[in-house]
């Protein structure tokens, strides 16, 4: 169920559409589903040899937005790190930003090369 909520937040935020995804059951409350708002990535290495953590500046829209997966994916020397934050539709909040810092330890050791980690979209290139 999470790799297909994540994924229907990345189609929606890939699309460039302003709508957000959405899951209801026939009695439950309708959730939107979006990916975070990334701001800006800085990679830096972690305490042991091999080690790299994405630390993350992002912002949710609003109180009534919660960050709930973080999920990583890797496509040769390539890392998308994926953010999904979501809110009950009918929540009723005051627009006030909420800035949002976290440091995701990537979920792999590293050997020497170049690597690109991209959290959301926004990425970075690291060389060991």
């Amino acid at each position: 169920m999470r790799r297909w909520i994540l994924a229907a937040a990345v189609i929606s935020g890939a699309c460039g559409s302003d709508d957000s995804g959405s899951v209801a059951g026939p009695t439950e409350e309708k959730i939107l589903i979006e990916l975070m708002q990334v701001e800006e990535v800085e990679v830096r290495l972690g305490s042991a040899p091999g080690t790299v953590v994405a630390h993350v500046r992002g912002f949710l829209p609003d109180p009534c937005w919660t960050q709930t997966d973080i999920d990583q994916q890797w496509h040769g020397p390539w890392v998308n790190v994926w953010i999904v934050m979501r809110r009950p539709a009918a929540a009723q909040c005051v627009q006030v930003i909420q800035h949002f810092e976290r440091d995701i330890p990537i979920e792999r050791t590293l050997g020497p090369g170049t690597y690109y980690i991209r959290v959301n979209g926004v990425g970075r290139e690291i060389r060991l």
